[in-house]
């Protein structure tokens, strides 16, 4: 206390809270508390954007699937109109017209086991981009269903594929694929524990999967030593059978035959394995290596309808993978769609096109939504190289019997690779005026001859 004046005594005021500001304290708490509730509920919610991405990947997903009961898959057609898949009606899937066919290539669209094949791919355009009437998007594509159908036929019992490319624009005109027994995706809910006992069964055989390419390299080789300059002269070999690699391993031809005085004509004709690894020898990694990238191996391509990849490698530095490598075993692994690739710019004098599927999409209203056209991938080799590989491929498609007479311009290569279980894979490839052409065939024990005259009936049935 403090004395003022005299004997008078002031106490300062006593302590107290006032009530109004304890009222707006609790106000201001309480509202924090439910603050805190409302937003961990509405992000939990996933209404709040950001808030939690795992919840907003729940409810989009459970309004995809609201989304789907309504709507009626779009459509695919192929190059004339023709019907491909016809909808079945709102929250089903669609119906392939030809589902062993186009089965690989189409795939399915399963509320048990989501989608594969196109109808992954082009799921928004048929299953979101949708007209008035809840009813997606049409698909035309570049196929002939005709040619489709006998590509199909022509692989036979066995796992394979046909491609047929035009050369010029890269237009797919068949792109048949068979894997071990028969892909039916109308009837996958019964199936599917049977397609999946058979490993890489989902892998089309006509475009994904990778494998030796045979002999059908020998003309990567070819096109290697000429595009470096190689001179006639050292282009002749003396074949005595066999070739002794440094390091001690030995290369041999099939059936260990002897072609003496051997050009590289004579070679890719007879397809001489020593010929080859000697030319893979005499060219050296570095040459051989630019050419092999000049024709996009170790790339990944991207297409309207897959993804494409190869591999090789020279096994630190081996001579004998070398030596491999130029006759198509060795590291080296490509898919059959990439050989196509291969074969259609040496038809096209060193222009490779990039081989496409669609041709455009369509949405209810008529509006065009995407179209595919002509696009130069890359320039692999010079026009130069590329017809002196042509005259040689036609020489070669001669000795198979693809005559001139029959068929008009055919030049070929033929390709066994072995693939070290006792099985082979095996290629036939082909160019006419207009088309290249692929089969192949999965583990088999045969060789590629026997693709000849399933050629021979496709190139018939193309000329009609």
């Amino acid at each position: 206390m403090k004395k003022l004046r005299g004997n008078i005594q002031y106490l300062p005021p006593p302590t107290h809270i006032n009530v109004n500001h304890r009222a707006k304290a609790i106000c201001v708490l309480f509202m924090m508390v439910i603050s805190v509730f409302v937003f961990v509920l509405l992000s939990g919610s996933g209404i709040v954007p950001g808030a939690s991405p795992a919840c907003e990947i729940r409810v989009e997903a459970f309004m995809d699937a609201i989304n789907r009961t309504l709507t009626t898959e779009g459509s695919f057609i192929d190059r004339d109109g023709n019907a491909l898949t016809t909808g079945a009606g709102p929250g089903r899937p669609a119906m392939l017209v030809y589902p062993e066919a186009f089965g690989f290539l189409l795939g399915y669209n399963s509320t048990r086991f989501a989608r594969y094949g196109l109808r992954h791919r082009l799921d928004w355009y048929l299953n979101h981009l949708l007209d008035d009437y809840y009813i997606g998007s049409t698909v035309q594509l570049t196929l002939s269903t005709a040619l489709q159908l006998k590509a199909y036929e022509l692989i036979g019992d066995t796992a394979g594929s046909v491609i047929i490319m035009e050369n010029a624009s890269g237009k797919l005109l068949a792109l048949a694929s068979r894997a071990t027994i028969p892909f039916n995706p109308n009837l996958l809910d019964d199936n599917m524990a049977t397609y999946n006992a058979y490993e890489g069964f989902f892998l089309p055989n006509g475009w994904t999967e990778r494998t030796p390419p045979g002999s059908t390299f020998k003309l990567i080789t070819a096109a290697a030593a000429l595009e470096h300059g190689f001179s006639e002269e050292e282009l002749r070999f003396y074949d005595m059978g066999s070739i002794n690699i440094p390091g001690g391993s030995v290369i041999n031809n099939f059936n260990n035959n002897r072609f003496g005085q051997i050009t590289m004509e004579r070679a890719l004709m007879f397809s001489v394995n020593t010929y080859f690894a000697n030319l893979a020898l005499e060219l050296g990694t570095t040459r051989l290596d630019t050419t092999m990238h000049q024709f996009m191996l170790n790339s990944t391509i991207e297409l309207d309808f897959a993804t494409i990849t190869s591999a090789f490698d020279w096994g630190n530095g081996s001579l004998f993978y070398l030596a491999q490598t130029g006759f198509g075993q060795g590291r080296t692994q490509m898919t059959p769609l990439h050989l196509a690739m291969v074969t259609q710019s040496i038809a096209n004098d060193g222009t490779m096109m990039t081989p496409y599927v669609i041709q455009e999409i369509t949405t209810g209203n008529g509006t065009v939504v995407r179209s595919g056209s002509p696009t130069v991938l890359t320039e692999t080799i010079s026009p130069y190289t590329a017809q002196a590989l042509q005259a040689m491929m036609v020489q070669a498609a001669h000795s198979y019997g693809l005559t001139y007479a029959q068929f008009g311009t055919v030049g070929a290569k033929t390709g066994t690779a072995e693939l070290g279980t006792g099985y082979n894979q095996v290629y036939l490839v082909v160019f006419t005026d207009n088309h290249t052409i692929v089969m192949s065939r999965n583990y088999t024990t045969g060789t590629s001859s026997q693709l000849i005259q399933p050629m021979m009936a496709l190139l018939t049935f193309m000329s009609r």
